[in-house]
């Protein structure tokens, strides 16, 4: 299920497609750079890719999304977009892209 999935890896393509993939381990990501997904897109355009970790935000958690100020949301669903491509749904209503979530300034009340 879904909901139960937490994103730790994102790989960031750059160059003549602009595209972030996200997935649940550094193992699903590798897998990915090897697969014949990857070699067609590197055939097709001319890319590359940067790898980084992500806070492996999870169902009820609180977060921040990058280019958003410092609104703190709860995460309360994912919704999955394409293959490797997911987003959560904040409790706004809205939905963002997993990669733009995070949880690096987030102030729990008890810290106030």
């Amino acid at each position: 299920m879904i909901d139960d999935y937490k994103f730790n890896i994102a790989i960031e393509i750059t160059g003549d497609i602009l595209v972030t993939y996200v997935f649940t381990s550094e193992y699903g990501a590798q897998g990915w750079l090897n697969s014949k997904v990857y070699k067609d897109l590197c055939n097709k355009y001319t890319i590359k890719y940067n790898m980084y970790w992500l806070d492996g935000l999870v169902l009820g958690d609180k977060c921040q999304v990058l280019g958003e100020g410092c609104t703190v949301y709860e995460i309360l669903g994912f919704i999955k977009y394409a293959d490797n491509r997911y987003g959560v749904l904040l409790d706004s209503g809205e939905y963002e892209e997993v990669h733009k979530c995070y949880k690096e300034f987030v102030v729990s009340e008890d810290e106030t």
